[in-house]
């Protein structure tokens, strides 16, 4: 008996693994888009608070904490290998408001993207 609730407890772990990879991968092809937990919730077909706990089991971190995370480093990839203006890096990582993405990058960096680019 024992054995089976472990092999059951291990195929419900792979199961929400493989749907946190699923969660995330969805998460870095969508960053310039609409990134609520009600959308992504949406899209895995679970209600929003029961994803969230899940995430956050699983990985440690907040699925907002790990948008955010994703947006930065994607920004950080465009400003060191393109010419982009900031606010088109901005909008290409999900932030239509300039200013507040040069304020999320500062937090997140300790500088602004300009900075960053020049430094």
């Amino acid at each position: 008996m024992q054995q089976w609730e472990e092999s059951t407890s291990d195929a419900g772990q792979d199961a929400g693994s493989t749907l946190i990879r699923q969660v995330q991968q969805w998460i870095d092809h969508h960053l310039g888009e609409d990134l609520s937990l009600q959308v992504i919730a949406g899209e895995v077909h679970l209600h929003p608070v029961y994803l969230s706990k899940m995430y956050k089991q699983s990985t440690g971190e907040g699925i907002s904490d790990y948008i955010i995370r994703s947006r930065m480093e994607r920004a950080v990839h465009l400003l060191k290998h393109t010419a982009m203006k900031i606010y088109e890096v901005g909008q290409e990582v999900g932030y239509n408001n300039t200013p507040y993405f040069i304020q999320v990058f500062r937090k997140h960096y300790g500088l602004t993207p300009q900075d960053f680019r020049n430094g």
